[in-house]
């Protein structure tokens, strides 16, 4: 499907690295720590969440990792009691039974590796999550996933890479023939096979180092991967697509444009107005990116907060639905005067009936979908009670809100 890009601002554009001094480098990070856990913080308690996710937990808790390797300061007290919720194993019930199924590698061994990096040793609930990963792997050696959210949640190199590692770090001791084979499959999947883009290539690399690759095949993968840098710094997350975010499927804020060296000025100046701050949201279906919503210069403030990127993204959600539905209005609108333009004379009803069938035609042709299994059910409604409509009208309602909780939940 071709897809346009609602983008003007942000483009590539070479400009020269500033050397920083350690001490700078370190002061940086501190400073980009430090709202990832002002937001960390509420998530448990004021904002009452019951999951993990990737972007409040699994790389939060990465990157705190690598800060203290390097000797950057975090707050100890906010990293303790997140982790102490997020990376919880001890209710054995729940992994043996496996409701809270997400998808296996990128959910499970992703919460596992971020669970290590937080210092949660080997123990039995891992265990079971790590024979779960080993059961639930495919011959070819990667894990299924849902695939439709590009760059992450999508590679299957991805998933190989999360996969193995969580399976070497919490397998029981009983499970170390089939963990070892799991591992193995794993690996040959990443050395037999050619990465496509930025996000394969990095955890085909990193996937292939845990595995005990010989350095020479990671060296020739590493030079190959800096080979595709561009000439903005950045990597594009998909080929075709500059390091923009369109092309990664993330929120972006830019509080000062000028020194940001994806920042086109000439386009900027083109439209008659030139932005001092950009914030940035992609508009995602389950198909990919659709595009980009934009908002320009804060009234108010001279940054934009967490809170305004959270509201941007309630935005571009709308906008994604508004997009979808645009789309259907104008299918069907030509859908039917094509359908009328063919008709002469007379409208019968085998005439009308035509039309139907071809309009309904255009708009899905998978019969098994779950949208016409619902409108299906719906239909043979008709001939209930109105006790027995209400008792539906309920059991929908406990649907309906339940699948809002779950909409409120980050999807990994």
């Amino acid at each position: 499907m071709r897809r346009t890009l609602i983008v003007l601002f942000i483009a590539a554009a070479a400009t020269p690295a500033v050397a920083q001094t350690p001490a700078e480098i370190r002061d940086a990070v501190a400073r980009a720590l430090a709202p990832i856990q002002t937001a960390q913080e509420p998530w448990y308690t004021a904002n009452k969440q019951v999951c993990a996710s990737c972007h409040h937990q699994y790389q939060p808790s990465l990157a705190f990792r690598a800060a203290r390797e390097h000797g950057v300061p975090v707050n100890e007290a906010i990293a303790r009691a997140d982790a102490i919720k997020a990376f919880t194993f001890a209710d054995l019930d729940k992994a043996i039974q496996y409701q809270y199924v997400i998808e296996p590698s990128v959910d499970d061994a992703y919460r596992m590796i971020a669970a290590h990096a937080a210092g949660v040793p080997p123990n039995l609930g891992a265990a079971i999550y790590a024979r779960l990963l080993i059961s639930r792997q495919n011959a070819d050696g990667t894990w299924d996933g849902f695939h439709q959210r590009p760059p992450s949640s999508y590679s299957r190199f991805t998933m190989a890479t999360l996969g193995l590692r969580a399976v070497q770090l919490y397998r029981h001791a009983s499970q170390k023939a089939a963990a070892d084979a799991a591992v193995a499959r794993a690996r040959d999947y990443l050395e037999q096979n050619a990465a496509p883009d930025t996000e394969g290539r990095s955890y085909q690399l990193l996937g292939l180092k845990w595995a005990g690759a010989d350095s020479g095949r990671l060296r020739r993968l590493g030079r190959e991967l800096v080979a595709t840098q561009l000439a903005d710094g950045g990597w594009e997350s998909r080929t075709g697509r500059g390091s923009d975010v369109y092309s990664t499927g993330q929120a972006l804020a830019l509080s000062d444009v000028a020194n940001d060296p994806r920042f086109n000025r000439g386009a900027a100046e083109q439209t008659g107005y030139v932005p001092r701050s950009i914030a940035a949201a992609p508009l995602l279906d389950e198909q990919g990116t659709v595009g980009v919503l934009q908002v320009l210069d804060k009234r108010s403030s001279a940054t934009f907060s967490l809170q305004d990127m959270e509201l941007i993204g309630v935005f571009a959600a709308q906008a994604t639905v508004a997009i979808a539905a645009a789309k259907v209005m104008r299918d069907t609108t030509r859908l039917v005067a094509a359908s009328l333009a063919d008709l002469d004379g007379e409208t019968s009803e085998d005439d009308i009936e035509a039309v139907v069938s071809r309009v309904t035609a255009g708009l899905d042709t998978d019969d098994d979908s779950p949208f016409w299994k619902v409108v299906d059910q719906v239909a043979r409604l008709r001939g209930l009670t109105d006790r027995e409509l209400t008792l539906v009208a309920d059991i929908l309602a406990v649907v309906a809100a339940d699948a809002e909780r779950h909409r409120g939940r980050p999807r990994r």
